[in-house]
């Protein structure tokens, strides 16, 4: 009988989870003031973003894990001191940032990743994080998540 209430939780939450996940994200802001405080350190240099953010689960049941994904433009002099200032090497990855890039005209995009970039990036935050760099068109591609 236990067993049957724990299955049929378990069940009903991660019916809940997934719908909850997919109907955040369609969503895409582009409103700056909640990605300078996230990425304290770029904020003096953000030109502009693309982003969205939801919920794993219900958060009625309990905390809720977050994840934001996105993009960020800075302005050329951050763009250059950073790629500057780290040790970034090439990462061969495939994203799906279409849903981010509208009315811009991009060249060929060539990510990189630093540890030590990513570790500045978000010190003192507790995410499991992926955060890539093109500097040739001076953008960050994050997927942050608390899960």
């Amino acid at each position: 009988m236990i067993l049957s209430i724990f299955a049929f939780t378990l069940v009903i939450s991660m019916s809940m989870m997934d719908k909850n996940t997919d109907d955040m994200a369609e969503v895409v802001r582009n409103d700056i003031e909640p990605i300078k405080k996230r990425f304290a350190i770029l904020k003096d240099g953000i030109e502009d973003c693309y982003w969205t953010s939801g919920t794993y689960g219900v958060s009625s049941i309990g905390p809720s894990d977050i994840w934001l994904k996105g993009i960020i433009f800075l302005e050329d002099d951050l763009a250059d001191n950073i790629f500057n200032d780290y040790n970034f090497s090439r990462s061969k990855i495939v994203m799906d940032i279409d849903k981010f890039i509208n009315e811009k005209d991009f060249m060929l995009f060539e990510w990189y990743k630093s540890e030590e970039f990513t570790k500045d990036v978000m010190e003192g935050q507790d995410y499991i994080k992926e955060i890539y760099f093109d500097p040739n068109n001076k953008i960050i591609y994050f997927d942050l998540s608390t899960y």
